[in-house]
């Protein structure tokens, strides 16, 4: 079987992370992993005509998962990244969208990272949340930025620095109370058309990061029943009707990844925790 996308360094390496399907496009990372001054370069390739094109490079700095942050809708990108400094000079934090067809760069905000750093974005057609990170010695914490139209100013959200990784999905909005590397069981829900705001209480044993798609919010989390021990199940709430739906595990079996499109839900399902045999199922949603 030939590899649909190759990384174009020698010996480089294409990071399953962000990897982005939006609709004819395949947005990834690419870099040669071999040397802390590494050229990098995020990527899209158009699964139609096979056409690829270069949205963001970089060299001097080993970019991962945790310095590049990206979401797609349509045929833009919105991106946060830190830019190295010269010459003196502070790095920056810089925010930003790309356009998949025009080309388009869009510079949103350059702040010294020494002020804050802009990291966790999420896009929806025009819509753009993006997420603060305060050093310690301001306080820390974390605030919420959302760009009601990507061209014009920003407005803030929530200042109260207790709020992290948002995910979008217009006209919803889901965050977590709390620090993004820490558990925390409490999420908010925001409604962009009517300005409502509401509070949910994820069910488990280990709290999960929250995820949107469409009308659905989505998670994997541990579940102890019947005094069998702690199993992963899937856990769905439809926004639209305020409904939950659960989605147990087959005998000793656990799910490790889950995606949503449209009416359609698909999972890696694993026979047994320390691995066994990989399955992929799907089902239509509820």
């Amino acid at each position: 079987m030939k590899a649909f996308i190759t990384s174009k360094f020698e010996g480089g390496n294409v990071e399953a992370f962000p990897l982005i399907r939006e609709k004819d496009w395949f947005v990834y990372l690419d870099h040669d992993n071999k040397r802390p001054d590494a050229n990098w370069e995020l990527r899209s390739k158009n699964i139609r005509d096979g056409s690829e094109k270069v949205i963001l490079s970089g060299k001097g700095t080993l970019v991962s998962a945790f310095d590049l942050y990206i979401s797609v809708s349509n045929e833009w990108v919105a991106w946060s990244r830190i830019v190295p400094g010269d010459q003196g000079k502070c790095q920056e934090s810089v925010l930003g969208l790309s356009n998949l067809i025009t080309n388009e760069q869009v510079e949103l905000d350059r702040v010294c990272i020494d002020q804050f750093m802009w990291t966790w974005v999420g896009l929806s057609n025009q819509t753009l949340i993006a997420e603060r990170d305060y050093p310690d010695f301001l306080g820390g914490g974390y605030s919420l930025c959302l760009f009601d139209d990507v061209r014009n100013k920003q407005c803030e959200l929530l200042t109260d620095r207790k709020a992290s990784m948002p995910s979008i999905s217009s006209p919803w909005i889901v965050w977590k109370n709390g620090p993004r590397f820490e558990w925390g069981k409490r999420n908010s829900v925001y409604n962009l058309e009517d300005k409502t705001q509401c509070e949910f209480i994820a069910p488990g044993e280990d709290p999960p990061d929250p995820a949107l798609v469409g009308q659905w919010l989505y998670w994997i989390n541990w579940v102890s029943e019947n005094g069998t021990g702690a199993s992963a199940h899937i856990f769905l709430y439809d926004l639209k009707r305020n409904q939950a739906w659960k989605i147990p595990p087959l005998g000793d079996g656990s799910f490790s990844d889950v995606a949503i499109d449209g009416q359609w839900i698909a999972w890696i399902r694993n026979s047994n925790y320390a691995g066994g045999d990989t399955s992929l199922e799907w089902a239509k949603l509820p």
